[in-house]
């Protein structure tokens, strides 16, 4: 299986003065912060985070990397994956809510 352009959105409790997310390669990436969020009636932070022209395979995963920036423990509330137009599937755990 080949996925040609994922696309990703992590969901933390914290907000972008506290956390940042990248890829952990350092591969170039598209995206971005959207505060508020609302998955599963509960509000959120997501940072869009998509791979420029990378496709991921079972061996050739995406790998990403939430640091804190001023100490904060990172609350990871689940990772979302873009399954369509406007659709995104929840990537399990499934009871991060």
């Amino acid at each position: 299986l080949m996925e040609p352009n994922p696309y990703f959105l992590v969901l933390l409790d914290n907000d972008n003065q506290q956390t940042k997310v990248k890829l952990t390669n350092g591969s170039p990436s598209v995206g971005g912060y959207n505060p508020g969020v609302v998955v599963s009636g509960k509000e959120v932070n997501a940072w869009a985070i998509a791979p420029i022209g990378g496709a991921i395979t079972p061996k050739h995963p995406l790998r990403i990397t939430i640091t804190s920036i001023d100490g904060t423990a990172i609350v990871l509330r689940g990772i979302m994956h873009k399954s369509g137009d406007e659709m995104y599937t929840i990537i399990p755990p499934s009871n991060a809510f």
